[in-house]
Formats: C-alpha cells, sequence, structure tokens
C-alpha cells in the first residue's frame, strides 16, 4: 500500500519525522538516518532532498569523525565538542572534521 504513494507524498511525510524543533540536533539526526535504512526507496527519496530536509551530519565529542564522515553522503556538518590539548588522542579526530571546511555549517567549541 506504501508503495503506490508518489515521492512527494513521501517527501511531505520524511520532512514532518525530521522537523521537531524541540529535539536535540544528535536527535534530528537519527530520525533521518533510521528512515534511510528503512528500504532502498526511502532512501533514494531523502537524500534527493538533503536542502528541503534540513539533514546534515551531527558531530559531538565522543563521535568517531573519520567514520561518520566514510558512512554518510557530504551532507552539511555541525561540530560540538570540547577543546582537546594539543597532542592529545582527540586532536587528531578534530582535525579530520575541521579539515572538511566546505561542509562545515556550524562549529561549537567548548572547554
Amino acid at each position: 500500500m506504501i508503495d503506490t504513494l508518489p515521492d512527494i507524498v513521501l517527501l511531505e511525510n520524511f520532512a514532518f519525522c525530521v522537523s521537531c524543533p524541540d529535539d536535540s540536533l544528535g536527535c534530528r539526526m537519527q530520525e533521518w538516518q533510521s528512515l534511510v535504512q528503512v528500504c532502498k526507496r526511502w532512501q533514494e527519496t531523502i537524500y534527493a532532498s538533503p536542502r528541503y530536509l534540513d539533514l546534515f551530519l551531527y558531530l559531538s565529542g565522543g563521535d568517531p569523525i573519520a567514520e561518520n564522515l566514510d558512512h554518510w553522503p557530504e551532507l552539511p556538518l555541525i561540530i560540538s565538542s570540547s577543546v582537546p590539548d594539543k597532542g592529545c588522542e582527540g586532536y587528531n579526530k578534530h582535525y579530520d572534521s575541521l579539515t572538511q571546511r566546505d561542509r562545515t555549517h556550524r562549529i561549537k567549541l567548548f572547554t
């Protein structure tokens, strides 16, 4: 039954699912990521409209950045993390994300 719906109807439903302004950025990202895993058609419909759905990758302090960048399409990045000491393990992780400056939409660094 759902296979008979036009893509535009699916897209409107997806927009409703990911447009929860009260949710955290991480929750919003998890919403669209769970939708693209349902089936190939949903994935193609969602990836065809990243601006309309306001898709982004939210990378926080504990996320493996390089793995996330390789696993998902090239979407805008929102980075939120503490600033590590130079030479510490987390320093290189930040470098991976900050080298993506053409994709970086927002950065929030805190101490």
